[in-house]
């Protein structure tokens, strides 16, 4: 069989879980043709990297207007020229010839989903929603199958009338090493805190952070700071014993090894911690995804979140970092949430439409 995964660069996470998607198809078929294309580089090839570069200045500069768009097009479900690209669509079906697509962005599954009216076929398109959250934008009527990060969320679906039975709630999709089920938590005196800014790099602190963090003789804290390279140019000059690392391909160890992450409330980012059974620290988020993510860190009590910068942040962090007994409660419930997942679900699915091949 042919899988085709459609995914955008809109952030990582999109990428992220389309790759994650892939490896866990692959962990069960090995005999699978599985593709993954960036819908946008493949519609607009001329323009992809203006669309990515724009969405870039508007999510780190100007949040507000990035959450005003993303209301309006979740409200009206605005998805620009679905009829303009169907010749498009119509050549990228022949090109990968899939008996399945699978898509972790909105826009793909509206367009898939055109394409299916428009042409009269039914090659079954699976939907993975990518947040803790959910607009309109991603209910695309001829979707065969919607995975979701939970149960909340397959309920608000069922309320706009979603066959229950079409909707899977199997967490959002991580790579396979971060379910990996080893104790290799930190056993130690000194507590290990890590820092992350997401995949464009972004940590939003000031120097009393960092400047606290370094004095800390029971704390060792490591920062990732992506590709944001003056952030990881600045601390390496200034704070001798924070660890500082930029991009790199093993988070998982890193998270593994950690007793508090603290960083922005992506929900790749969050499913990676909920997997590693690590809590999280978000300060103030803003991004109307990431608060929405934020809430489901207080409502299942997995985290905590700092709504606003005006209290003790460093002291907040610190304390927690010391707490036992609430790190060890926050572990507890991630662990719940874990049980709460479908994981075979993709792989079952698959299973049936090869059979019925």
């Amino acid at each position: 069989m042919n899988i085709l995964i459609l995914t955008g660069r809109f952030g990582m996470g999109h990428y992220s879980a389309a790759n994650a998607i892939k490896e866990e198809i692959e962990s069960c078929y090995y005999d699978m043709k599985i593709d993954i294309v960036d819908i946008v580089e493949y519609l607009v090839p001329e323009t992809s990297q203006y669309v990515y570069g724009s969405f870039e200045v508007l999510v780190s500069k100007f949040g507000n207007i990035y959450n005003f768009f993303n209301k309006v097009m979740g409200q009206k479900c605005i998805v620009p020229l679905k009829g303009k690209f169907i010749s498009k669509i119509d050549k990228l079906i022949d090109e990968y010839s899939p008996d399945i697509i699978i898509s972790t962005l909105p826009i793909s599954s509206q367009y898939i989903s055109t394409y299916k009216m428009v042409k009269k076929i039914n090659i079954p398109l699976i939907t993975y929603i990518t947040d803790i959250s959910w607009h309109d934008e991603w209910i695309a009527q001829n979707t065969n199958y919607y995975f979701v990060g939970s149960i909340k969320v397959k309920e608000e679906l069922i309320k706009k009338g979603i066959d229950k039975e079409k909707i899977k709630v199997s967490g959002i999709p991580v790579k396979g090493k971060f379910k990996v089920n080893e104790d290799i938590h930190n056993n130690s005196l000194k507590k290990n805190l890590l820092i992350m800014g997401g995949g464009l790099g972004l940590i939003e602190f000031d120097n009393e952070l960092f400047e606290r963090l370094n004095n800390e003789e029971n704390i060792k804290t490591t920062i990732i700071t992506g590709n944001n390279k003056k952030m990881y140019d600045f601390i390496k000059k200034n704070y001798k014993n924070l660890k500082v690392v930029g991009y790199v391909n093993n988070v998982d160890e890193y998270m593994k090894k950690s007793d508090l992450i603290v960083s922005k409330a992506g929900g790749v980012t969050l499913y990676e911690a909920i997997y590693s059974e690590v809590p999280m620290y978000v300060v103030k988020p803003f991004l109307v995804q990431e608060v929405r993510n934020a809430e489901y860190i207080e409502d299942e009590r997995i985290g905590r979140v700092v709504w606003n910068k005006e209290g003790e942040v460093v002291e907040d962090i610190i304390s927690l970092l010391n707490d036992n007994k609430e790190i060890v409660n926050m572990r507890i419930n991630m662990k719940s949430i874990k049980k709460s997942f479908d994981i075979d679900s993709i792989n079952s699915i698959i299973g049936n439409y090869r059979k019925g091949a």
